[in-house]
């Protein structure tokens, strides 16, 4: 784990050549966050399955496609991604992503293994529609306060579509409501859990079946 608040600021990982029988590599920067640019060290840790990144401005995702045993990436406050790489993973289970801003979510539809997504704290993208091609279980899209204006114009409906969902985590998408909650609910029958706090629906008080989702276990 190499946390910049205890040690000077990385600007490449070239250094990780030698420890190539690396499974799990944390990194997180204190500012300023664009000084990480180059994950090319990467593609020499092989055996690498636990991957987390923060506080960063990569140029490319590319190097990571050489992970072919990573199996959870974590990527916080890490600039504009583009996600292509991911789709070359194989072992690839659980993506964490937050304070990004992501080009397209059309990579993870290439994911069939994909079982949980994080796009929280005000994560941007053009659109949920690739997510209906994916088997994701748990989907986490928990914002922030202050975050709404993110989503402004954000349609949520393709989540209606997510027949694999099991655990779904909508905490301050504002415009969330009931009626998309009772899509959501009708059309998927093995979902397990369903916060809405802090959104339209929560307000509303139609919601008796959400309630009782959210307090399953």
């Amino acid at each position: 784990m190499y946390n910049g608040t205890a040690f000077q600021n990385l600007s490449a990982l070239n250094d990780l050549k030698h420890f190539d029988s690396l499974q799990y590599f944390s990194y997180s920067a204190s500012q300023p966050y664009d000084e990480l640019t180059d994950l090319s060290g990467l593609s020499a840790c092989k055996g690498l399955k636990m991957l987390s990144i923060g506080n960063a401005r990569p140029e490319t995702l590319a190097p990571l496609e050489e992970l072919q045993a990573l199996q959870t990436l974590t990527l916080s406050n890490c600039g504009t991604l583009d996600l292509t790489p991911l789709g070359k993973l194989p072992a690839l289970t659980s993506v964490s992503l937050s304070v990004d801003t992501l080009v397209s979510l059309e990579p993870l539809a290439q994911m069939e293994q994909l079982s949980y997504l994080g796009l929280t704290s005000g994560t941007t993208y053009p659109g949920l529609e690739p997510l209906v091609q994916t088997n994701i279980r748990y989907l986490n899209m928990g914002a922030s306060m202050g975050d709404e204006k993110a989503y402004e114009t954000l349609d949520y409906t393709p989540l209606a579509q997510m027949k694999s969902l099991v655990w779904l985590n909508l905490t301050h998408q504002a415009r969330v409501d009931s009626a998309l909650c009772g899509a959501i609910l009708d059309s998927n029958k093995e979902l397990k859990y369903l916060d809405i706090s802090y959104t339209e629906a929560a307000k509303s008080g139609a919601k008796p079946k959400v309630d009782y989702l959210r307090n399953a276990t």
